[in-house]
């Protein structure tokens, strides 16, 4: 037997009314039945760290995936993240480098005939540059993360 139509109590739709006239937002139940919305504040936040460390959005997102990783290549980077090899070498990774947000970890002057030979690698030559992210960088994306969980403030700069 389907159950019948029963309307609202008037004081249940009186406070609600009410909450609509005085409240600027109520958050909804079942949003926090599954968790934090992380990226409700993205935008302020990427903004803010954008404009705090002078980096572009693109460069925030490029330390944004190679946070977690020891050492990386561009070509391993253009792979997943796409681009083109020369703009991500020298737009980006230069450009991070020359911030201190990202460093070379190892090139083909720094290996030793040994290593040469343990790499199985016929000439130093063809091995490519790594790279990794400098402490600068890891901090950039720690106060990221902070931002969007609501641990630290967002400051934005009204431009009206």
């Amino acid at each position: 037997m389907p159950k019948k139509y029963r309307a609202p109590r008037k004081s249940l739709v009186k406070k609600t009314m009410t909450d609509l006239v005085t409240k600027e937002h109520e958050v909804e139940d079942s949003v926090t039945a599954y968790g934090k919305n992380y990226l409700k504040y993205m935008r302020p936040a990427k903004d803010d760290i954008c404009e705090k460390y002078n980096i572009s959005e693109r460069a925030l997102y490029a330390l944004l995936f190679i946070n977690d990783l020891k050492y990386f290549t561009i070509k391993y980077y253009t792979s997943i993240c796409g681009g083109r090899p020369g703009y991500n070498r020298i737009g980006l990774m230069l450009g991070l480098i020359k911030q201190g947000l990202v460093e070379t970890y190892i090139h083909a002057g720094m290996l030793s005939p040994s290593d040469v030979q343990r790499l199985n690698l016929s000439s130093p030559y063809g091995f490519k540059k790594r790279y990794r992210i400098t402490q600068l960088g890891r901090n950039c994306v720690k106060k990221f993360y902070n931002k969007l969980e609501g641990r630290e403030k967002i400051y934005i700069d009204d431009k009206e």
